[in-house]
This record gives C-alpha cells, sequence and structure tokens, in this order.
C-alpha cells in the first residue's frame, strides 16, 4: 500500500524540477514577489517534508527569524520558491505579475495537497505506532470550551436578571383596553425571557460536560503519567472517569458535586443528546387520549413542557457548575493542572515529559511564575521572536 502511494506522489510531483542552491532564480527582469500566502492546508509541516524529504528538492535554509526553510524548483517553464512562515503558514513566491505564472501557483498548490494527501497515508501507521506507546501530545482546548461556556451561563445571568427586573401591570381605575395591551406586553415578553432562559441552559449544560470530559482527560494524564491515556478517552463513561479521577478524593464535598453533576445529566444532559425521546415521553391511546407509560413518570425528574427548563432549575443548573470549577481551582493537584492549562500548553501524553513538569508542582506561587515564564517563551517562539 505504501509503494502505491509512494509511486502516486511522484506521479503527481513530476513536474516539480530540482535547482541547485547555486542558481539565482530571481533574475533582474523577472517581477518577484509573493503570489499565494497565508496557506495552512496542507499543513506547514507536511509539505516540508513532502518538498525536502519525498522528491528531494533542494533546502535553502533560513532567511531571517521568521523563515526557518525555503526551497527553489522549476515548474513547467517557470522558477519558484516555496518558504514557511510563522504561525504554521507557507508561501509560494514567483513572478506575481506573470498571469501564467499566477495560474502555476494554483496548480502547484492543488498538487502539493493531493500529494500531501498521500504522504498521511504513508505516515499514519508509525504515527498510530507512536500513540499506543503513550508518546503523543493532545490539544489544549480548555480556553475554546471555557469560552464557549461563559458564554452561556452569562447569556443565562443577563436574561435572568432582566426577567427579575420585570413588573405585572396593575389594573386601577384606567382603560381595560389599555391594561390588557400592557398585560399582554407583559406576559409575551416574561415568556421570551423564559423561552431564552430555557434555551441557553440546554447550551450551557452542553458546553460545561464537553469542558469537563477534556479536564477528566487531562487530569487522568497528570495523575497516571500518560499511561493508559488513550482507552481512558475512548473508552470509559462519564461515571467512570469521575471516580477515576477524583477516588482519591471521592468523599464530602467532591461526593456532593458528582451527585448533584449526575442529577443534571440524567435529567437534562442525557434526554437532550437523545432528543428528549425516552420510555418517560411514550404516549399511548386510553379513552380516547394520549396519556403516558405510567404515571410515576410524572413524579421524577423534570417535565419538559413548553420551557424545558425554568428560571430555578436554571440557577441552580448554574450554582452546580460554578462549585465545581470552583472546586478543582482551590484543591490540591487539581488546581496546578489547571494553572498549567490556563498558560495554554498543549499536554502530553509522555511519561518523562509529565513527570518534569509535576516536579514544577511543589509549590503553587512558584509554579504559577514557571507558568508565566514559560508562556512568554512559548508566544516568543510561536511569532519566532527567539
Amino acid at each position: 500500500m505504501a509503494k502505491n502511494y509512494g509511486r502516486s506522489i511522484g506521479l503527481e510531483m513530476k513536474d516539480f524540477k530540482y535547482i541547485d542552491s547555486t542558481v539565482d532564480i530571481k533574475s533582474e527582469d523577472s517581477e518577484w514577489g509573493n503570489i499565494k500566502t497565508g496557506l495552512y492546508e496542507p499543513p506547514e509541516y507536511i509539505v516540508k517534508l513532502l518538498l525536502l524529504g519525498v522528491i528531494k528538492l533542494v533546502n535553502l535554509g533560513p532567511y531571517t527569524n521568521k523563515v526557518y526553510w525555503r526551497t527553489q524548483f522549476s515548474y513547467r517553464g517557470h522558477y519558484f520558491l516555496i518558504r514557511d512562515y510563522k504561525f504554521g503558514s507557507w508561501t509560494i513566491e514567483g513572478e506575481h505579475k506573470n498571469p501564467e505564472a499566477i495560474k502555476l501557483a494554483s496548480e502547484i498548490e492543488s498538487k502539493i495537497g493531493k500529494a500531501s494527501l498521500m504522504l498521511d497515508k504513508i505516515l499514519k501507521p508509525a504515527i498510530n505506532d507512536q500513540i499506543k506507546k503513550d508518546d503523543f501530545y493532545i490539544h489544549n482546548e480548555y480556553y475554546t470550551l471555557y469560552n464557549i461556556f461563559r458564554f452561556y451561563r452569562n447569556k443565562i445571568k443577563v436574561v435572568l436578571k432582566e426577567r427579575d427586573k420585570m413588573k405585572a401591570p396593575v389594573w386601577d381605575s384606567g382603560s381595560a383596553r389599555e391594561f390588557g395591551s400592557a398585560l399582554t406586553e407583559y406576559m409575551n415578553k416574561h415568556g421570551r425571557y423564559g423561552s431564552e432562559i430555557s434555551n441557553y441552559s440546554f447550551a450551557l449544560i452542553a458546553a460545561f460536560f464537553s469542558l469537563q470530559e477534556f479536564l477528566f482527560n487531562v487530569f487522568y494524564a497528570f495523575q497516571n503519567e500518560g499511561k493508559g491515556l488513550l482507552p481512558f478517552i475512548k473508552k470509559y463513561g462519564w461515571k467512570e472517569k469521575f471516580k477515576d479521577v477524583y477516588g482519591p478524593v471521592y468523599k464530602g464535598e467532591i461526593k456532593q458535586l458528582h451527585d448533584g453533576l449526575l442529577q443534571l445529566r440524567n435529567d437534562f444532559r442525557n434526554p437532550l443528546s437523545h432528543g428528549l425521546t425516552n420510555e418517560t415521553r411514550v404516549l399511548v391511546v386510553l379513552g380516547g387520549t394520549l396519556v403516558p407509560l405510567s404515571i410515576e413518570y410524572l413524579s421524577k425528574g423534570p417535565q419538559y413542557d413548553i420551557l424545558l427548563i425554568k428560571d430555578e432549575e436554571a440557577k441552580q443548573i448554574i450554582d452546580r457548575f460554578d462549585s465545581m470549577l470552583k472546586y478543582i481551582s482551590k484543591t490540591d493537584p487539581f488546581r496546578f493542572y489547571m494553572l498549567y492549562l490556563r498558560g495554554g500548553f498543549t499536554i502530553p501524553a509522555t511519561q518523562k515529559e509529565l513527570a518534569k513538569i509535576k516536579a514544577e508542582m511543589t509549590d503553587y506561587k512558584n509554579f504559577k511564575m514557571y507558568v508565566v515564564r514559560r508562556a512568554e517563551y512559548e508566544s516568543d517562539r510561536m511569532n519566532r521572536d527567539i
């Protein structure tokens, strides 16, 4: 299979002709510049591997601290240069005022894209072997997920505040028509606010439990120094993950938090994930009327009528989510892990890397300084200022 892909790559890239580094492709009479820039697909790493490692074009080396590699070649009678740039992008340079060169640059981009997909299939087995050995990293999605959670949380709090400020009109000796109009406007607005609270609450629930799944994976990685992280991510259910991560302290406050969150999952998150359809929502005809399978369901959990989540339930949901996040932000060792996540760093699954980071987690104040210094370094490195 790999040999077939290798042959296909060769056919796809056959018009990319090697040019030695001693050749100056920027002739004095040519209009040279960027033709296509800010390219991210395919990603820069595989473009570099394809051009320099597979078809063996010349590596001209770095050019300023923003460019780490460059290569030049001819393609169908025209010279081109491809280089990387910061943030993982790449650029095609050439005769940027020549219509034919501009057209060929798009063709070059397309061929690199097709050949990169083939190269990716060749690389995948080796990469999978690395992952099976717990030799991988996971993206830090903390801010992405937390910002979604915070967005819906703030929306609910704003609408709750607006709804609490509403005052129903009182009929005195005025016009009945005016009172009726004011009452209708009040009821419509009150109902609209209720609907917004309910809708935002369901979005908040989905956002929180997504964030929590991510935190489970990170906490497990640190606690077990990466061992068995992939099976943990793929196979464990929510209850198992919660107890595995918080097992050593699974009593008292964390037990209460668990039970509260489990109730929210059962009452709202799980039904929402299954279209609000389960045996409690099954109706049968009895005496010419649609009735539930059993009246016992009417006293178990919320009943999803016009408003799926009511005001008091929304306040309770926010309180439970906030309590859980507050707990992990004040309790060892989780507050160290949260500090690391807020630094924006990727999370290693390798024992050596995790052990090195955990060795810094002896004093909270000192670890905070470590995170600040490392964040500054990572920022400089990403911007290629160092």
